[in-house]
């Protein structure tokens, strides 16, 4: 089994026919079709963004900088190259609870997936390519019990899960695709949501600043240690790597007599906003705090010129709010396989893994 570098990186490398034996379709071979296969480890540093082949392909949560700070460099991933050049990339966070091997996604990730990058071909070839891909780099997975993944609503590898035996099911997010016009989003929101954002923005400010430890004060007040479930540490390391490369901000609602009573994180690529990790005063916050920063979230993203991402939802009435914005759904898929000595799990994962309010 390979082992990590101490960077936390795994390469495996398969090696593919020679060049000329490539398809004038520009299907390539199939890998597992050639005798000589092998297997490399990566021991050297990590190399820089701009050497990564495949850093064009990478969404916000695939950027090797924001897995090395969500795990604390601990993260893993293989990598498929055929004919020498790198066609697609899995990175999983490798824990193991009461004897089971999970491969899971790191901390306060929202989704992953693999990065595909099959050469360049008809639209035919090129699913068939994704979805040889994506087998292939199922099949380099280190030894587990439980893989579970979830896939960003514009992840073209699904399918290439479900035909390599994963089982999959729906989570949803909503996104308001920019440019974003707040004026437009306001028109469109319920009556009972605009009377919501009305009250929850009367003798409110709204201020942007950095201070992670301001928000995480303003966490433990809305859940305390316990109880709550955020990686602080991760929360800490995430921020900072995205404040380096100014990708990120913190929203916070003051009221009147200067207490924090709500507040976001927003982390953004040059695609999307997220609205991230929120945090309230319960004793303070009235109802309508959630949509008034929701909106000036809204505001953000068009300041950025970026889509606004509502970032999924952990309850029923968290799910009916965001539907209140007028916003259809969409589909956030998640995977999860699991390796035969993992089979008897299978009667328990949609206990394990479906949310509590849905059970």
């Amino acid at each position: 089994m390979p082992q990590s570098d101490r960077n936390g990186y795994v390469t495996v490398k398969m090696a593919a026919s020679p060049q000329q034996h490539l398809a004038k379709s520009g299907e390539f071979p199939d890998p597992f079709a050639i005798d000589a296969v092998s297997h490399s480890t990566v021991s050297a540093p990590r190399q820089p963004r701009s050497a990564d082949p495949l850093a064009p392909a990478r969404r916000l949560f695939q950027e090797r900088w924001w897995l090395d700070a969500a795990t604390n460099h601990t993260i893993e991933s293989v990598e498929l190259s055929w004919d020498g050049l790198p066609v697609g990339s899995l990175s999983f966070y490798r824990k193991r609870r009461h004897g089971i091997c999970h491969l899971n996604m790191p901390p306060l990730t929202r989704s992953l997936g693999p990065i595909v990058t099959p050469p360049a071909s008809s639209p035919v070839v090129r699913a068939q390519n994704v979805r040889r891909i994506v087998r292939e780099l199922i099949a380099l997975l280190p030894p587990h019990d439980r893989f579970h993944q979830v896939l960003d609503p514009t992840d073209e590898s699904l399918i290439a899960f479900s035909l390599a035996g994963c089982l999959v099911f729906s989570a949803f997010t909503f996104r308001i695709p920019r440019p974003v016009d707040p004026q437009v989003v306001l028109r469109g929101v319920e009556p009972r949501v605009r009377r919501l954002i009305k009250s929850g923005s009367q003798g409110t400010t709204f201020e942007q600043h950095l201070d992670i430890e301001r928000f995480i004060r303003l966490s433990l007040l809305d859940r305390p240690e316990g109880r709550n479930k955020l990686d602080f540490s991760a929360l800490r390391r995430l921020f900072a790597a995205c404040v380096e490369r100014q990708q990120s901000v913190i929203l916070t609602a003051v009221d009147r007599s200067g207490q924090d009573i709500a507040a976001v994180v927003l982390i953004w690529d040059a695609e999307t906003l997220y609205y991230w990790v929120p945090a309230r005063n319960r004793e303070l916050a009235g109802s309508g705090a959630g949509p008034a920063m929701i909106l000036e979230s809204i505001k953000v993203a068009s300041s950025l010129n970026r889509t606004f991402d509502f970032d999924g939802y952990q309850s029923v009435e968290t799910a009916r709010l965001f539907s209140g914005f007028g916003i259809a759904p969409i589909q956030r898929p998640m995977v999860i396989r699991f390796s035969a000595p993992g089979r008897l799990l299978e009667a328990t994962w949609p206990r394990m893994l479906i949310p509590p309010y849905l059970r």
